[in-house]
C-alpha cells in the first residue's frame, strides 16, 4: 500500500510540473491587440516605428517591414487592415500616410507595411520629427 501511494503521489507530481507551462501561458500578458477604431494619435520614433496610443497609458510601438522617411511630413495616416484582422492591427496590415486629399487617397502617400506591434510599459523618448 505503502509504494502505491508514492507512485500515485509521484505520478500526480509529474503530471503538476508538465502542466505547470501551460498554466503559464493562459496568465494575463498585455494585450497587443491595438482595436483600429481606438486609436487616438500617433507620433514618429525613428524611420521605421511610429508609437500609436488609444487612450491614457496605453501606448503600442507599431514597426515597419521597411523605412517609412516619407511619414515625417505626413499630417494624415489611414490603416488599411486585411480582413481578417480588421479589428486588431497586426503584422501584414498597412498604414498609409499622406498630405491632403481625400479620406480614400491621400495627396503624396506612404505605403508602410506592419511587421509587428507591441504594447508598451513605458513610453518611449520622442524621436526624431
Amino acid at each position: 500500500m505503502r509504494n502505491r501511494a508514492a507512485i500515485l503521489l509521484t505520478a500526480g507530481l509529474a503530471c503538476a510540473f508538465a502542466l505547470a507551462p501551460l498554466a503559464a501561458a493562459d496568465a494575463p500578458k498585455p494585450s497587443s491587440c491595438v482595436i483600429v477604431n481606438s486609436i487616438d494619435d500617433w507620433r514618429i520614433l525613428d524611420d521605421s516605428a511610429i508609437v500609436v496610443s488609444t487612450g491614457p497609458s496605453k501606448e503600442y510601438k507599431v514597426t515597419f517591414a521597411g523605412t517609412c522617411r516619407h511619414m515625417k511630413w505626413s499630417v494624415l495616416a489611414r490603416i488599411e487592415a486585411r480582413p481578417s484582422t480588421a479589428l486588431c492591427l497586426s503584422s501584414g496590415d498597412t498604414i498609409v500616410f499622406g498630405r491632403g486629399g481625400t479620406p480614400r487617397h491621400f495627396e503624396e502617400e506612404e505605403r508602410c507595411m506592419i511587421k509587428s506591434v507591441e504594447r508598451l510599459e513605458t513610453p518611449p523618448a520622442q524621436g526624431p520629427n
